[in-house]
């Protein structure tokens, strides 16, 4: 039985580590889009504006690198418990899912601010099943039906 227990545990700190990149991916993608969006709307061609647009974006960037630091902290200790509860399974999708939804909305405001009429196909298809995907999370986490547990044999 402890086998099992420990390839649980495992599982989680996977699925942790994956989160985790997810939300390092975010960062990313939000600040491009916010640095995008301030030198289109704010900097333009002012240079105290772009200096100003230059501490912003510190700003965001610490602001967002803490966010991740309490979201590493809160989520492990969260997997962590569902392990022992048998509930890993339906945990791992209330985080994933509004993350990928996170993901969407970064991602879709990226390509607003580039002008994104234009663009490939597939980033259509990317932005497609990062919703798909999201929504799917979420409601699959929120839902009332009892969750099958994460047991290996």
């Amino acid at each position: 039985m402890a086998g099992k227990r420990w390839l649980s545990y495992g599982v989680a700190y996977l699925v942790w580590i994956e989160l985790l990149l997810l939300g390092l991916w975010f960062i990313v993608i939000s600040r491009q889009g916010f640095l995008g969006a301030l030198s289109a709307f704010y900097v333009k061609d002012s240079l105290p504006r772009a200096w100003e647009a230059r501490f912003y974006d510190k700003v965001y960037t610490i602001a967002l690198g803490l966010l991740w630091l309490v979201f590493m902290i809160i989520t492990e200790e969260y997997f962590r418990t569902g392990v022992g509860q048998g509930r890993l399974l339906r945990r791992c999708a209330r985080v994933a899912g509004p993350e990928l939804l996170l993901i969407f909305a970064a991602d879709l405001f990226l390509l607003l601010v580039q002008g994104g009429a234009g663009r490939s196909w597939l980033r259509w298809l990317i932005l497609a099943s990062e919703i798909v995907g999201g929504v799917a999370l979420f409601r699959f986490g929120r839902s009332s039906r009892k969750p099958a547990r994460l047991e290996f044999d």
